[in-house]
């Protein structure tokens, strides 16, 4: 198996193991905001989620080796159900963030923020 390196300060390392006798390359280093802003690019993807030009949406990650916990902090839009919305934003989240990262997102934490009434 590949050498693993201790993560240090906000970019986080990941090395791959080795795989069916292969070396590893490197090291790939993925910096927190990269995860908040792939994390905050796909809860706006979701129906109900305000676009925040009233109020600006905002997420906090905590990296522990391979685990992520996002916090986030959105506005949604006037007439939504906050929790089926919210279960959405999650799961919409979590697949991102697993998809473009490969870390295991354990927890994806909202807090509404506020409501937008959108103008018609």
């Amino acid at each position: 198996m590949a050498d693993r390196k201790r993560n240090t300060g906000r970019n986080k390392e990941m090395i791959p193991e080795e795989t069916h006798g292969e070396k590893s390359l490197g090291f790939v280093r993925i910096a927190d905001e990269v995860v908040s802003s792939i994390a905050m690019i796909a809860a706006h993807e979701v129906d109900g989620v305000a676009d925040g030009k009233s109020q600006t949406g905002s997420s906090k990650v905590k990296v522990t080796g391979r685990n992520v916990d996002i916090l986030m902090n959105i506005v949604i839009s006037y007439g939504h159900n906050i929790p089926e919305t919210c279960g959405q934003v999650q799961t919409r989240v979590r697949t991102a963030v697993e998809n473009m990262t490969g870390l295991n997102v354990r927890n994806v934490n909202i807090r509404i923020v506020g409501a937008e009434i959108q103008a018609g």
